[in-house]
């Protein structure tokens, strides 16, 4: 006989906290991505439709993000302004 304590079990793995994502997407190498075909092969030739439709998404992207900071701004330039009037009023 095994004089052994019963094998436990393996105690559940901690949640990992995501890294918040970044809304911007990272800059990609000079050259571009290896493998990845040029966006536009030609300064002569027109980009493709999904190289198009792809630039156009991003834009879309890119102009939401500014209008949520734009958002978020105002709303601390408000917060701000309703501190100072409290500060000037205790003063």
């Amino acid at each position: 006989m095994d004089d052994a304590p019963p094998p436990r079990a393996a105690a559940p793995a901690k949640p990992v906290a995501a890294e918040p994502k970044a809304d911007v997407a990272p800059t990609p190498p000079a050259g571009g991505a290896p493998g990845a075909p040029a966006a536009n092969p030609s300064p002569a030739s027109p980009p493709s439709p999904e190289v198009l439709k792809a630039a156009q998404a991003r834009v879309g992207d890119l102009e939401k993000t500014v209008v949520d900071l734009q958002g978020q701004i105002a709303m601390k330039n408000k917060a701000i302004a309703e501190l100072e009037a409290k500060l000037a009023k205790s003063k």
